[in-house]
């Protein structure tokens, strides 16, 4: 599908851009809002506290924590919000992941 976009009510300086529609953007909201979340929690801490959203704690929320904990697991601190979480099977994991000492790490 191609739309035709501009600055002004005009055709003038307009460009086409292609879009693919899709289903439903409740994914992508759910996605900015988490990404909004941990600037701001990063901005108000001064990047001394991570910011991890679980959605739950069955598959899909498994998933989010590992995108989100890792790459912040050297703060000082984690925030892990649960709001509108929907199940509870794995909680015992994201505490066995948190309390593990740092072993390795690998450098390219």
């Amino acid at each position: 599908m191609n739309l035709t976009v501009s600055s002004s009510p005009s055709l003038n300086n307009s460009r086409t851009e292609k879009v693919t529609p899709i289903e439903t953007e409740w994914a992508l909201r759910n996605r900015d809002w988490i990404e909004g979340n941990i600037k701001k929690m990063d901005e108000a801490t001064n990047g001394q506290v991570a910011y991890v959203y679980v959605s739950n704690t069955a598959y899909q929320g498994h998933e989010n924590f590992k995108r989100y904990f890792f790459p912040q697991a050297n703060k000082k601190a984690l925030i892990i919000d649960e709001r509108f979480n929907h199940a509870s099977q794995l909680t015992h994991y994201f505490i066995d992941l948190i309390k593990r000492p740092h072993q390795a790490s690998w450098s390219w």
